[in-house]
């Protein structure tokens, strides 16, 4: 089953120009399966969808998921997913994720108390929305360990930003997922993550995702096919996990490609080496 693991909608996300209706009508298009709607800090383009979709007549088995991009304080951008019901005092915890703005390791323990899972959203991309470019990410790259998941593929991430966001998740042993984060209809359907069993609420996404008895290989609880643009037309990349040990620790790459900037940038006459927003 194909599900577009980051979806922003003009409902709920201001930056984003493609309605939900519109937005789903092309994935079934485009033969996706279903959508994990993940505006920022808004629940607002899913909330529409529950609202209106019954006027929309036959959409087939399409499958429509709640989530959400959360903008945390210092640990960049980071995707939910919390069960399809909660209660008693869970309630309140739940009510805090539409808050913006809680530190990342206060989020984490309120998504897993409630039963949610979660993950960073293109983790290397640049910016302060990236975890790995967040103060908090280069000092606690322990952390990782909590994530249930990792972003390895989005479709409007540098190539090199998906690369080591897929190198991440191996050396991890994490479960990866895919997804296009479109704000623009000219990013529908780029990519997705393509499950082996069959998905049709939260609990069944956080249940495919946790159980890794669900998948073809061990470590990855499914199978990750991604659209990738480029220069030359499109491809499709099949992501295979490699064998084990046939990477180097992650670390000590970011520590060699920080010293080759260095001594170009010194050579160049800088006199003060860059920060890479790629690493």
């Amino acid at each position: 089953m194909k599900i577009d693991m980051h979806c922003h909608t003009a409902e709920g996300s201001i930056d984003a120009r493609v309605g939900i209706v519109d937005y789903v009508t092309e994935l079934i298009n485009k033969g996706v399966d279903g959508m994990l709607v993940t505006d920022h800090n808004s629940y607002r383009g899913y909330e529409y969808w529950q609202r209106i979709k019954g006027e929309l007549g036959d959409i087939g088995h399409f499958t429509v998921l709640k989530g959400i991009e959360y903008d945390t304080r210092n640990g960049g951008h980071i995707i939910i997913i919390l069960p399809d019901t909660i209660k008693g005092a869970d309630v309140m915890k739940a009510r805090l994720i539409g808050i913006r703005g809680l530190s990342v390791v206060h989020l984490e323990k309120i998504v897993h108390s409630i039963g949610g899972i979660l993950g960073p959203a293109h983790p290397y991309d640049t910016g302060y929305y990236a975890f790995m470019n967040t103060h908090f990410g280069k000092l606690h790259p322990e952390f990782l360990e909590k994530f249930d998941f990792i972003e390895s593929y989005n479709s409007v991430a540098k190539h090199s930003a998906n690369e080591s966001a897929h190198e991440l998740a191996l050396r991890l042993d994490k479960p990866q997922t895919a997804g296009t984060d479109t704000h623009r209809p000219e990013v529908i359907g780029t990519s997705w993550t393509e499950f082996p069993c069959d998905i049709r609420c939260n609990d069944d996404l956080i249940a495919a995702i946790k159980d890794p008895t669900r998948a073809k290989r061990p470590s990855v609880p499914y199978e990750l096919f991604t659209n990738m643009h480029r220069d030359r037309g499109r491809i499709v990349e099949h992501l295979v996990q490699p064998r084990r040990g046939t990477l180097p620790r992650l670390w000590q790459i970011q520590a060699q490609k920080s010293q080759k900037l260095s001594r170009r940038c010194l050579n160049m006459g800088a006199g003060i080496p860059l920060r890479w927003n790629g690493w």
